[in-house]
């Protein structure tokens, strides 16, 4: 039994049943070495690495973070306004200045030449921050007018306390603002 053991120990693996495979003919002629070209190289030949590679990367120029940051103050205060029904409006008026000034910086910074990145983000933060602070000084106008409104009549203040007494158990942003809505519906009427 030892001598049908490998050396190493172990098992050796199955033999194959049935006769060997035909393989073919025996080894054939070498093969022909390749002749050299029937053409004449160009006249001038390029230097080696004259253009980089189509496959290279392009390198790398100098970050244009304040047209990052600017777009996602911007965003961030619209953002926040939409979600909160405009009972955001002082933050979101704090987040969409300093937006719409770093975006304006990375539209600065392409214009002088510092970098060509972001160019796009740079110009969509200045445009979304003008939009956010547009809407949350609207909003902001139209909370303090219905504060005023609710301080100020009495018949208001009451369909207020009814409204929310009412929907109190349904307590949401959304909620809040069509109660708003409807005190200033019937303050105007």
């Amino acid at each position: 039994m030892a001598e049908d053991s490998p050396p190493g120990g172990g098992f050796l693996p199955p033999e194959p049943s049935g006769p060997e495979p035909d393989l073919g003919p025996g080894p054939t002629a070498p093969p022909v070495p390749p002749q050299a070209p029937a053409y004449a190289p160009p006249a001038q030949a390029q230097p080696p690495h004259a253009q980089p590679p189509q496959w290279a990367p392009t390198p790398a120029g100098p970050d244009n973070s304040p047209a990052i940051v600017g777009f996602c103050l911007s965003v961030s205060s619209l953002a926040l306004l939409l979600i909160s029904a405009g009972l955001s409006t002082l933050l979101s008026i704090g987040l969409a200045i300093p937006g719409m000034l770093q975006s304006r910086t990375g539209t600065r910074r392409v214009r002088e030449g510092v970098t060509t990145r972001n160019q796009g983000l740079a110009s969509a933060g200045w445009v979304i921050g003008i939009v956010a602070l547009v809407l949350s000084a609207l909003a902001t106008i139209f909370w303090v007018v219905i504060a005023i409104i609710v301080a100020t009549d009495d018949d208001a203040r009451r369909e207020f306390e009814r409204e929310f007494d009412r929907q109190y158990d349904q307590s949401s942003v959304i909620t809040g603002s069509v109660v708003a809505a409807r005190v200033l519906g019937a303050a105007l009427s």
